[in-house]
C-alpha cells in the first residue's frame, strides 16, 4: 500500500494509525517472526508511517496514533522484547501500546526539530464494547472473551463507553482545529465519557524509552526480516531498501533519509 501510494504522488493530509488486536489465547508471531501484538500494534505502524513520511511531509499531516489504558502500566520488557524467553499476552499488549505512544511523541518531536510540518498527536478509546476481545477464529478465540461480555454489561449501565464513543477521541484529534502536536485525547473518565484533551500517564512522560540503547536478541523466522537487538546502537529500520532511524533508540540521526548506522531492523 505505501509504495502505491508513494508513487501515486499525492500529499497525505491526516494518517490514523488505528489497526489493532488484544489478548491472543496463545503467543502467536506476525509473519516476520514478531510477537503479534507488538508488530500489528506498533512495528506495522511504524514502518507504514516511515514509508509515507515523504506524502505527510508534503502534506503538513496531522498524524494520529491510538493508544489504550493498558499504556497506562505499560513498560517496553527490552530484555525480551519478543516475549520469546516468557509470555504474559497482557504485559506484551501493554508494551505495543505503550510503544505505539512513544513513537507518536518522538515523531512529533523529531518534526518539530527538523521542520518537517507534521504534528502527532495521540488518542485512547477508554473501554467500550468494540470486536476487539470479540470472537476472532482466526485469532483463535471462537468466542467473545469473558472481559468482552463484561465489558458489554458495563457499558449497558453507563459506567464503559460505547463503541461509537470510542471513536471520538481519534477523530477529535485527528481533525479537530484546536488539535495540536504531542497532544493527548481520551475519555475525561478514563474509561468512557466525553472525549477531551487528557493529562499524560507516567510511562508516556519517560521519552528516555523512546530513545533508550536497546538490548537483548530478536530474530525473525521468514522473509530475512530480523531485529538485532544487542547493541548500543541506534534503532535503524530498511523499509523499501532504504534505511531508517526511528524509535526505540533515537538518535539525533533519527530523519528520512538513510541511515548510515548497521541495520537493525528489516520490514
Amino acid at each position: 500500500m505505501a509504495t502505491e501510494l508513494v508513487s501515486e504522488g499525492r500529499p497525505i493530509d491526516v494518517l490514523v494509525n488505528n489497526a489493532g488486536l488484544m489478548q491472543p489465547p496463545e503467543r502467536q508471531v506476525t509473519r516476520d517472526g514478531f510477537e503479534l501484538q507488538f508488530g500489528t500494534n506498533h512495528l506495522g505502524h511504524f514502518a507504514l508511517t516511515l514509508a509515507l513520511l515523504p506524502l505527510l511531509r508534503a502534506g503538513r499531516a496531522r498524524v494520529t496514533h491510538q493508544t489504550s489504558i493498558a499504556a497506562r502500566s505499560g513498560t517496553i520488557n527490552w530484555d525480551d522484547l519478543n516475549w520469546e524467553r516468557s509470555y504474559d499476552v497482557m504485559k506484551a499488549y501493554s508494551q505495543s501500546k505503550l510503544a505505539v505512544a512513544l513513537f507518536a511523541r518522538e515523531l512529533d518531536a523529531r518534526s518539530r526539530a527538523g521542520g518537517w510540518g507534521i504534528t502527532s498527536n495521540m488518542a485512547h478509546p477508554g473501554i467500550s464494547p468494540t470486536n476487539l476481545l470479540a470472537a476472532q477464529p482466526g485469532l483463535g478465540r471462537p468466542k467473545d472473551s469473558a472481559g468482552r461480555r463484561l465489558i458489554g454489561v458495563l457499558a449497558r449501565v453507563g459506567i464503559a463507553g460505547t463503541v461509537d464513543s470510542a471513536a471520538q477521541p481519534g477523530v477529535i484529534a485527528a481533525v479537530s482545529t484546536a488539535s495540536r502536536g504531542d497532544q493527548f485525547v481520551g475519555p475525561t473518565r478514563l474509561i468512557g465519557g466525553p472525549p477531551a484533551e487528557v493529562e499524560l500517564w507516567k510511562p508516556l512522560r519517560n521519552m528516555d524509552d523512546a530513545r533508550a540503547p536497546v538490548v537483548g536478541s530478536v530474530r525473525t523466522a521468514d522473509r530475512g526480516a530480523r531485529v538485532v537487538l544487542n547493541s548500543r546502537r541506534p534503532f535503524c529500520g530498511s523499509i523499501g531498501g532504504r534505511r531508517h532511524c526511528g524509535v526505540g533508540a533515537g538518535s539525533r540521526a533519527w530523519s528520512t533519509r538513510s541511515c548510515t548506522r548497521p541495520m537493525m531492523t528489516s520490514i
